[in-house]
């Protein structure tokens, strides 16, 4: 795998203030904007996750909110499991998994069913009962009961991903209920509990100079990533040798951004190893 950290969670709160009138000052009016903003933003960040927190989430009560953990509604999730069961169908793929935590089912829709030799069906073969997966997905239910929708699953390839991905869910959770500060408000120490050292994004910096910017990605993974972004709006994404040429950079270098965009959950492949799409796009 190309890492398992670098990505920066922002656990302020997502809650946004109250509805404004027409009366409202221009001021008022701009701090709703913000908040609205950034409120849009919280929902679109990764979360790594327990397959317990996820059964442990509440929906909003709007049509249009989400499921909240840890009292902030999310979007995309990630969690790390081993499959118990799989049914493979024609346009879908559907496994049911568990972390020690709890199971859930989760289902991969499959784009490129025609295609034996795509690389959604080269996924599959190693996606086994016994296996361990790398999901990445949105919460949905049906029929009453919770699944996870994927839009990427992969075979986890290094067994340390799996115990960096319990190890950022634990870190997240204590930092968005508080119970771990990471930070200096107005130059003044807060006080730091034993986890307090821990940080994702620290994780592989010195192998490959992650974590540069405060996103927790390096100009050239952000850059990369935007291109996908407004680039990659078809169905097949953008090809890797179109984003070297397009950015004018080394094909290699891209590739190594793409390696770990994609373990991050930011961009998913789509019908084969070379054609990614931005999970925001």
């Amino acid at each position: 795998m190309a890492g398992y950290g670098g990505y920066e969670y922002d656990t302020a709160n997502a809650d946004s203030g109250g509805g404004g009138f027409l009366s409202q000052s221009n001021r008022d009016s701009e701090g709703g904007g913000v908040e609205k903003e950034k409120k849009s933003r919280d929902k679109q960040t990764l979360i790594p996750v327990t397959i317990k927190q996820l059964q442990a989430t509440e929906k909003g009560v709007g049509d249009d909110e989400g499921y909240r953990i840890d009292g902030t509604e999310v979007n995309s999730i990630r969690l790390v499991g081993c499959v118990q069961s799989e049914d493979v169908k024609e346009t879908k793929a559907t496994y049911q998994v568990e972390d020690g935590s709890g199971s859930i089912e989760c289902t991969f829709w499959l784009n490129d069913a025609q295609e034996e030799e795509s690389w959604a069906r080269q996924k599959l073969t190693k996606m086994t009962p016994g296996a361990y997966v790398v999901v990445h997905g949105q919460i949905k239910e049906y029929d009453g009961k919770l699944t996870i929708s994927a839009y990427d699953m992969r075979p986890v390839e290094d067994f340390n991903q799996v115990t960096h991905h319990y190890l950022e869910a634990i870190y997240v959770h204590a930092k968005r209920t508080g119970k771990v500060a990471v930070a200096e408000v107005a130059g003044v120490p807060v006080k730091r509990d034993s986890m307090a050292g821990f940080h994702p994004t620290t994780a592989g910096q010195s192998a490959g100079g992650r974590g540069e910017g405060a996103d927790g990605m390096t100009s050239l993974q952000k850059r990369t990533l935007d291109y996908y972004t407004e680039h990659g709006t078809s169905d097949e994404g953008c090809d890797v040798n179109n984003v070297a040429a397009g950015l004018g950079i080394e094909l290699a270098q891209i590739k190594a951004a793409v390696d770990f965009l994609s373990s991050e959950g930011h961009l998913y492949s789509t019908i084969d190893d070379d054609h990614h799409k931005s999970t925001s796009e």
